[in-house]
């Protein structure tokens, strides 16, 4: 407010001042005068509008519009955010398709996985010193995550399904055991259920780690059915996860970090 208020005054002291030295213009006696008279008009009136300019010049001071250079400057930004963002897409689009390419190689060729996690890291550094950020590289390394996290899942379900393979063939000998000609009756009929069920908990094990639902809730749903399998006793439970212990924790870090945490193991594999 004060300084609009200071403005208006400069404007006007300026406009009495010129028209005070064109007065004064008009008598010879004060043209030198009028001259200082003058100048100092135009000096009010620089000055009333002084926020518009960065330098100016007149009276050996140089000069030019602020607000106008500083919209060009504004503009300019602007164009150049734009371009970068655009930039940024593209780098993003060719990282996804790198990753997902990588990802590809040793499940359809024979190339060690150790080539596979070279290949990665030297990746995401590169990514990295051309200014994407870590979550942008995560959201490039999608298919590559949904893939890893299907190799560690597949670690611990491969072992139980093992368990439970023995289970299911301890129930069909009990079927096998039926004296011929069987007889069909309630108790062959259990024990034609409770088979069908053993291998109904593997296909559930299984489903896990299919390749269409692998994801971060793979731990979780490992977890859930130890706990709610009919067919694994508590000792192989136990034993199973006494065994598997670096492989659950192999999981548990990929998923909560998305990074490997035995690089070497993944990659001897």
């Amino acid at each position: 407010m004060w300084e609009t208020s200071s403005r208006i005054l400069l404007f006007i002291m300026g406009i009495l001042l010129i028209g005070y030295g064109a007065y004064l213009s008009s008598n010879q006696d004060s043209a030198s005068n009028a001259f200082v008279v003058n100048g100092t008009g135009i000096i009010c009136l620089i000055f009333s509008f002084l926020s518009k300019f960065k330098k100016f010049k007149g009276f050996g001071i140089e000069g030019e519009l602020w607000e106008e250079k500083q919209h060009e400057a504004d503009e300019l930004i602007e164009k150049i955010k734009s371009e970068v963002d655009g930039l940024h897409n593209i780098v993003e689009t060719v990282a996804e398709s790198s990753f997902t390419s990588i990802s590809s190689i040793g499940r359809m060729n024979p190339v060690p996985p150790s080539y596979k996690l070279e290949l990665t890291n030297r990746l995401e550094n590169n990514l990295k010193q051309i200014g994407l950020s870590t979550e942008e590289i995560i959201r490039s390394k999608q298919i590559m995550i949904f893939l890893i996290t299907y190799d560690l899942a597949s670690c611990i379900t491969k072992p139980i399904i093992e368990q439970l393979r023995i289970v299911e063939r301890e129930k069909h000998d009990v079927i096998e055991s039926f004296e011929k000609p069987i007889k069909v009756d309630e108790k062959y009929n259990s024990a034609i259920e409770v088979w069908r069920s053993v291998s109904s908990e593997i296909g559930v094990v299984k489903e896990i780690t299919s390749q269409n639902t692998a994801s971060s809730e793979a731990l979780n749903n490992i977890n859930t059915f130890l706990k709610n399998t009919k067919y694994l006793s508590s000792k192989r439970i136990s034993e199973l996860k006494a065994n598997l212990a670096d492989e659950f924790l192999d999981l548990e870090c990929y998923i909560k970090t998305k990074e490997l945490r035995r690089p070497e193991h993944y990659a001897a594999k």
